[in-house]
């Protein structure tokens, strides 16, 4: 009886881990299509523009 305890306790260890990766694994994707749908020329613009309105406010 002890035995089959033990295995349902590993089953369900691995079941929650499975998720566990599942979940990180989403996750991951979900910031890597972030990251490479963004373009460089649009982070840059958005850098410029906000230094030309820090000049603009500072002048």
């Amino acid at each position: 009886m002890a035995l089959r305890g033990d295995v349902r306790s590993l089953t369900q260890t691995r079941e929650a881990v499975t998720q566990t990766l599942a979940d990180h694994e989403s996750r991951l994707r979900g910031l890597e299509r972030w990251r490479y749908a963004l373009p460089l020329a649009a982070i840059t613009s958005l850098g410029t523009l906000i230094a030309a309105l820090v000049k603009a406010g500072g002048a």
